[in-house]
């Protein structure tokens, strides 16, 4: 069964938000972490928290999307090229469902304010012990260090994306991940068989 050109639209929309989503979520932690105020630092992590659960939930919509659809045709290139930025897509895949855990747990820890939206709150799945905050220390570095590791994923994975789109100019992103970039796939294989591109602007 030949497989689609490209990604189905319902995970080229939500790859969209998560990857607006992404930068402004370490920004909140990172200026949380060095905020001197102690308002402004509780008004940080509350909006770090709060957008950690839309981005858990969004995460979780894009990987029951990803099973319950076809995954497009292989990009061309060496064996070893697609099986590496297929190993960096589940690594983020982790790091996405393991951030937001680890800082439920800090959260927890902290006894903050749970709710997420009028009307729904996270619930509290266990009691941090009084006299033992080493949990709170494992799920902070875990947190932290791996907050790095997927800014260094993501690098990994945006660096080839952008190299196809602008170097070698085959319009990857527009055409595999773009919420709109039906329109350019359709073109793509409409030039392989000696089709120019329509004048949308006539």
């Amino acid at each position: 069964m030949t497989r689609p050109a490209t990604w189905h639209v319902t995970i080229r929309w939500l790859h969209t938000i998560i990857a607006i989503l992404l930068p402004a979520q370490w920004c909140l932690g990172w200026f949380a972490e060095r905020s001197a105020g102690r308002t402004t630092e509780q008004w940080l992590f509350s909006m770090h928290f709060q957008l950690g659960v839309w981005i858990l939930m969004l995460a979780a919509l894009r990987l029951t999307a990803r099973w319950a659809t076809r995954d497009p045709e292989a990009t061309p290139g060496p064996v070893w090229r697609r099986r590496s930025a297929t190993l960096v897509q589940w690594l983020m895949y982790a790091l996405l469902f393991t951030l937001p855990a680890s800082g439920y747990v800090i959260w927890i820890w902290m006894e903050a304010s749970r709710t997420v939206w009028p009307g729904f709150e996270v619930p509290a799945l266990f009691v941090p012990p009084g006299d033992d905050e080493s949990g709170r220390a494992i799920a902070w570095y875990i947190h932290v260090y791996g907050a790095w590791m997927l800014a260094c994923l993501v690098g990994c994975h945006a660096g080839p994306a952008l190299w196809h789109q602008f170097v070698l100019r085959d319009r990857l992103v527009t055409r595999r991940m773009w919420p709109w970039g039906r329109r350019e796939a359709a073109w793509m294989h409409g030039k392989e068989s000696g089709i120019s591109k329509p004048n949308i602007e006539s």
